[in-house]
């Protein structure tokens, strides 16, 4: 098992060009630190706080992220490929064009965030909180949205086909919670 790194090992690391990746840093403060384009492949970042950091077209893909925070963290572009998010919360997150697919992100906090075309297919999003958040044009194409709560959310152009919606609560106007929307795909 490798040592837990501090943040200056992080911060030092970066700023050389090493690699982070396959490395633990659970439980640190990395609030604020530029991991843009860095490669986070399964990373131990458990309970780790990372928000407002820059994590645009980061690679977290397999990374352990349980109980992260990414609150107001820039996440446009970054792959999360079969990550672990359960119990995170990631409230004012930009993640657009991101890739959570495969991602277990049971119970997390998913509100006041932009995932406008982000792809959540085949993730876990059971019993998540997804209000107040934009997610125009994303795939949530057979994930397990078990009771999601999506109200007051802008899912328009959303893919559902396949996603177990039981109990999903959906956004209160019409435009978009109706089944035969044309611009929803149940």
């Amino acid at each position: 098992m490798k040592d837990k790194l501090t943040r200056i090992d992080v911060e030092i690391t970066l700023a050389s060009g090493g690699s982070l990746a396959g490395e633990s840093m659970s439980e640190l403060d990395l609030s604020g630190v530029d991991f843009q384009k860095t490669s986070l492949r399964g990373c131990d970042l458990r309970y780790s706080n990372m928000s407002h950091a820059n994590l645009e077209e980061a690679d977290l893909s397999e990374a352990n992220l349980g109980g992260v925070n990414l609150s107001e963290s820039n996440l446009t572009g970054a792959v999360l490929r079969k990550a672990d998010l359960r119990w995170s919360v990631l409230l004012g997150v930009t993640a657009v064009g991101a890739d959570f697919s495969d991602t277990g992100l049971l119970e997390s906090r998913l509100s006041f965030s932009n995932f406008t075309k982000a792809n959540f297919s085949r993730s876990d999003l059971r019993r998540s909180d997804l209000s107040d958040a934009i997610f125009v044009s994303s795939n949530f194409s057979e994930a397990n949205m078990a009771r999601v709560d999506l109200r007051h959310s802008e899912i328009s152009g959303a893919d559902f086909k396949g996603a177990n919606m039981y109990g999903l609560k959906l956004p209160d106007n019409s435009s978009s919670s109706s089944a035969d929307n044309d611009d929803i795909d149940y």
